[in-house]
């Protein structure tokens, strides 16, 4: 084992006060085993004897080590001298410690804020006509409010979209959001009319919206079908008997039937531009099975009207609101919600749609659930040397990406984020010093040391949604997500290159079809 301690030697000496765990990972699909360097983003094929020493370097343990015993000492060099050539010539195994994050300057967020805001969404009311058995806003997700009656007033959204144009660059989104925004249809069409009219010869706008579709009737779908753009994702789980497990009335009736109806509005009357400006969001709750994905895939073949080829989202319920359970207690029990949910033999989702994508001729569906995730994966960071500065994790920044103002005119990151500190106000405009103190600096002072020792840091999702309450960041909530955000990395790892192996024109396709920014 000379050679070994020479390795560990040199390691130590790339490596110095780092634990080796953070360096990478090991993953299989079902042709090869791969590993995954962190501090570049490659990703090698493995033999099995350089796959035991990556192993050991990753995670020593006894059996490992015992493999190791039984390789011949020809075997052992040779798999060491590979491992060494891989470090010299692709500078793997070498992510350096971070002293900190690379945050914006101040003179950056300001422009940022001030100059190239991307979308203001507007909460015209906090009422719903539906009880979402999984929605966020009741009485189990403590951290996000109750519905309530409380409506934004015509005051507050005109001065919100004046301030959305003023901070904008050529191109603005202009989202709305509840409850259930179309209950406040009125004001979200005087909001509509009132930024074309002002704004829409100096500005590109685009209106964006979520919907459940109930109160969809034929002349509402025309007007909006009737805007220059105006993109709408719609809120259906699946087929009736999936969707009304959870999408149901205050008197717990399902909302299939009113849904769909609203739905075909919308398709009628975009009618070619269907596909492109309307979209399927569908929430996948317990239990998770393969019967269950089919169900939301026969929703397009049941309904022969719906276009073929429109957009279908779909995602896991939230878990965040599980908040009964102690913040230790949620840390303990973390990796065993997540193997449920997430690894591989787990993720009813990906495993469906890897299935689909593999095995089945018809796998359009499954390419659009996962195009977003396969994408993620191709266009990670990936360079020829270690990458010296440390993103925050998945984080926008705050106030530029998005702006959500309340129905009280109050500043948030975004609709994900609830009880969590403002960053400023329709009267007196952006706050940048909280900004700076709450979603820049206090999370990279308390993310730094768990970020530097994760393999997955590159690759990591978490953002601000889900992780903070009205004093700031909740680092507890954030360490129980970075379990979930590591088997997450892990699978799109493992989706990514079985589909690369078997099915790679499927990738390609999904490559061709990216539109990127001049």
């Amino acid at each position: 084992m000379e050679k070994m301690d020479k390795l560990f030697k040199y390691l130590n000496y790339l490596n110095p006060n780092g634990s080796f765990k953070r360096l990478g990972t090991i993953f299989d699909t079902r042709n090869n085993t791969y590993f995954y360097d962190s501090g570049t983003g490659k990703v090698f094929c493995c033999e099995n004897n350089e796959l035991l020493i990556l192993k050991f370097i990753l995670n020593p343990s006894e059996k490992v080590k015992n493999k190791i015993l039984n390789m011949s000492e020809m075997d052992i060099n040779n798999a060491i001298d590979n491992i060494l050539s891989l470090i010299k010539t692709e500078n793997i195994l070498q992510m350096p410690i971070y002293s900190e994050f690379n945050l914006p300057s101040h003179s950056f967020l300001y422009n940022e804020v001030n100059n190239n805001l991307e979308h203001i969404v507007l909460e015209l009311t906090e009422r719903c006509n539906l009880r979402c058995k999984y929605c966020i806003y009741n009485e189990d997700f403590s951290t996000f409010r109750d519905f309530s009656q409380k409506e934004m007033s015509w005051d507050i959204a005109k001065k919100s979209i004046d301030y959305g144009m003023e901070c904008s660059g050529e191109n603005i989104m202009l989202g709305f959001y509840g409850g259930e925004p179309l209950l406040n249809y009125d004001l979200m069409k005087k909001c509509i009319d009132y930024a074309y009219e002002n704004y829409g010869e100096k500005k590109n706008i685009s209106i964006l919206f979520t919907t459940n579709c109930t109160l969809i009737t034929q002349p509402i779908a025309e007007y909006f079908a009737s805007l220059k753009s105006c993109k709408i994702m719609c809120s259906i789980d699946g087929d009736e008997d999936i969707h009304d497990e959870n999408r149901v009335f205050q008197n717990n009736k399902g909302s299939f039937p009113a849904s769909i109806k609203g739905f075909k509005y919308l398709i009628e009357q975009y009618g070619e531009r269907a596909a492109e400006n309307i979209s399927i969001h569908s929430v996948l709750s317990p239990p998770y099975t393969f019967k269950k994905m089919e169900k939301i895939k026969n929703l397009f073949v049941q309904y022969e009207w719906i276009p073929k080829n429109l957009e279908l989202n779909c995602n896991y319920v939230n878990l965040s609101g599980m908040d009964q359970r102690t913040a230790k207690e949620k840390e303990e029990n973390a990796m065993k919600v997540y193997r449920s949910l997430w690894m591989h033999e787990r993720d009813t989702k990906k495993a469906w749609a890897m299935n689909s994508m593999c095995d089945s001729s018809d796998s359009y569906y499954a390419r659009q659930i996962e195009k977003n995730e396969i994408l993620k994966t191709h266009f990670r960071d990936l360079v020829d040397t270690p990458i010296q500065t440390l993103q925050l994790n998945g984080c926008c920044i705050p106030g530029q990406k998005k702006l959500y103002v309340t129905t009280d005119g109050n500043f948030k990151v975004c609709e994900k984020i609830e009880d969590s500190p403002f960053i400023g106000n329709i009267h007196e405009g952006i706050d940048l010093e909280k900004i700076e103190d709450y979603y820049l600096n206090e999370y990279a002072n308390l993310s730094l040391d768990k970020c530097n020792n994760c393999w997955a840091v590159h690759m990591c999702s978490i953002c601000y949604a889900n992780i903070y309450n009205d004093e700031g960041i909740n680092i507890e909530e954030k360490n129980v997500l970075c379990h979930g955000s590591r088997a997450n990395a892990l699978n799109r790892l493992i989706e990514y290159y079985q589909i690369l192996e078997e099915k790679p024109e499927i990738i390609e396709e999904m490559i061709d079809g990216v539109e990127f920014d001049n």
